[in-house]
């Protein structure tokens, strides 16, 4: 949640990358519409980056990495975030 759009695929990449054939990679993030914000409260300097995804794009996204074996959200719709919750299995 906290990687940036222009980022979110390589990053999967990478991570596809370093696991085994068959591997699982479990993965649980703060998600919401398809919103990239600071916080406009944050105690933090630089302010910390929100890049929040649905659910739909999300597992689009972890489709890269391989077989979604497991999703789970939490609450969706109840406000702009919700936590997500997934297990994928890479590809061999």
């Amino acid at each position: 949640m906290h990687v940036p759009d222009v980022a979110i695929e390589a990053t999967l990449a990478e991570l596809r990358r370093v696991l085994a054939p068959g591997g699982l990679a479990a993965i649980g993030v703060w998600g919401g519409p398809d919103v990239e914000s600071h916080g406009d409260a944050d105690q933090f300097e630089p302010p910390r980056l929100f890049s929040r995804r649905s659910d739909e794009r999300w597992q689009a996204l972890l489709g890269a990495l391989g077989t979604i074996v497991e999703f789970e959200d939490w609450a969706p719709a109840a406000d702009d975030f919700w936590y997500q919750w997934a297990v994928v299995e890479t590809g061999g």
